[in-house]
């Protein structure tokens, strides 16, 4: 349901504060919602209406809450007032919350606990078409952005496409002053409600297309959950921006740079298509040419455009949609026209670095352990190290240290009556988690990475040890041992500190 109310928001100011001490009370929260639903330790909240009317029959405040505003099913409106006392329901109403039919009350938008706030959206269920300015809530790439967040001080941050303002809300939490755009006027609606709703005074939001409302500022900080659905244009704002292909994402890398202060970062979760008979990665190398930026590219997963285009349309459509067949084609022949055949998704981090050549590296996503914005900025710390010692003899000074989370795994098979190591794996366990197949120089050399001895005197007692000459394989081994920081296998350390 789209609320017919062009804005959100309370007649009084003091009604936002009784708002959520209303929620509070109730026990409206994360941990609340979780508890009362049997769900401890569920990451993503139900849309399930069997199950939030099953587990709210006692009717107190908690069960009508979680019907009327995450359940979405009509409540009768005596229970609503005695949810919502001391305030009165009219307030809700003339705010564009709820709307009231005979004795009925229903919620115009979805409430949802998001780390320490509750955030408003509009209501869609899969299977359901999407409304041309649809405000999305706390989506699964949502949360990964928010997880995966290199979470630093900064002085001042931008949310690009802040949507409901969810990511600008967690940048606040790090950042002295935070601007929320979007160029939907209901998401500026949705997102400067959610901000007077949980109270933040440090999150400005602004309507506009891209960097227009935030001219001749400069960012320490930028996030970004694009709007990256790669389409013909769906018309729909909040999933392609208005604009064709991967255009979006790109007119961002390719702009923000300049809005970055010395050393800040932005981190965009994007798509990017792939082009007949061209290499993918020169191809997204482009959006980034001559930025003097340090990027690092994540990539997450791969469609075929096929497959990508029929998730989409079912997503935005409707799964039984009439419309399903001649968008699907008209989708295809678009990919068809543009050479297109595939689609990848990914987390693009971009640091700016001055006046140096743009650095860009590609990996492909590991298997993600407990991994977090630390981990992502610990990474992006040490490939910064890296660009500092690129001549070997300064290299080979340096003191390393094995994280305390690496580990050498051997598989072992049956061979002549004994058993004999097939191969051997180093991985870390937490965090990112991140796998190489190893040798035995290597994992000897990283077995004595205890902060006390350089790379030089580790790979000599390494090598001495396995009787090889180290002459012959110093260029790979350095190569293989600067890629071991990249991923975090080993960090530079002072000897004074070990």
């Amino acid at each position: 349901m789209i609320s017919s109310r062009s804005r959100l928001y309370f007649d009084s100011t003091d009604d936002y504060s009784r708002a959520r001490d209303v929620l509070l009370q109730a026990g409206y929260s994360i941990p609340g919602i979780q508890k009362r639903l049997g769900l401890e330790g569920s990451v993503v909240l139900p849309n399930s209406q069997a199950l939030i009317t099953r587990k709210t029959a006692n009717r107190d405040s908690l069960d009508i809450l979680l019907r009327l505003f995450l359940g979405g099913t009509p409540v009768a409106v005596q229970d609503v007032e005695r949810a919502l006392r001391p305030m009165r329901v009219d307030a809700w109403v003339r705010a564009g919350l709820i709307e009231i039919t005979g004795d009925s009350a229903k919620a115009c938008v979805k409430l949802l606990p998001s780390g320490h706030w509750v955030v408003a959206f509009d209501r869609h269920n899969r299977g359901q078409a999407h409304s041309h300015n649809m405000v999305l809530g706390v989506s699964n790439a949502t949360l990964t952005l928010i997880n995966l967040t290199a979470r630093r001080p900064a002085r001042q941050a931008l949310d690009l496409g802040t949507g409901c303002g969810i990511q600008a809300f967690f940048a606040s939490t790090h950042s002295e002053q935070v601007f929320a755009v979007d160029s939907n006027p209901r998401a500026i609606d949705f997102a400067d409600f959610n901000t007077r709703l949980n109270g933040i005074k440090n999150v400005e939001c602004l309507e506009g297309d891209r960097f227009e409302p935030v001219q001749g500022k400069s960012f320490d900080f930028v996030i970004c959950n694009a709007p990256f659905v790669i389409s013909p244009s769906s018309g729909y704002v909040s999933l392609d921006g208005g604009m064709q292909g991967d255009q979006f994402c790109r007119s961002i890398a390719r702009d923000v740079p300049r809005y970055l202060t010395e050393g800040g970062l932005c981190q965009m979760l994007c798509n990017w298509a792939h082009f007949s008979g061209q290499d993918w990665e020169q191809q997204l190398a482009k959006w980034f040419a001559h930025t003097g930026c340090e990027v690092w590219v994540i990539k997450s997963r791969k469609d075929d455009a096929a497959n990508y285009a029929r998730l989409w349309i079912e997503e935005i459509f409707g799964e039984e949609s009439e419309e399903f067949d001649a968008r699907f084609h008209e989708w295809m022949d678009y990919y068809e026209r543009e050479g297109i055949e595939a689609m990848s998704m990914g987390l693009v981090n971009i640091r700016r670095t001055g006046n140096r050549p743009t650095q860009m590296r590609i990996d492909d996503a590991p298997a993600m352990v407990e991994a977090s914005g630390a981990d992502i900025l610990r990474l992006i710390e040490l490939r910064s190290f890296l660009q500092s010692v690129q001549e070997d003899e300064s290299f080979l000074d340096v003191c390393l240290k094995s994280s305390p989370e690496l580990r050498l795994e051997h598989q072992y098979q049956s061979a002549g009556g004994q058993w004999q190591i097939k191969s051997s794996r180093l991985f870390i366990a937490r965090g990112l988690a991140y796998s190489v197949n190893t040798d035995n120089l290597l994992a000897e050399f990283l077995g004595r990475c205890d902060g006390t001895r350089t790379v030089r005197e580790a790979l000599q007692q390494a090598s001495q040890l396995l009787s090889v000459d180290l002459s012959d394989v110093m260029s790979d081994c350095l190569r293989v041992i600067r890629r071991c920081i990249e991923l975090g296998f080993v960090t530079p350390t002072d000897r004074s500190e070990s």
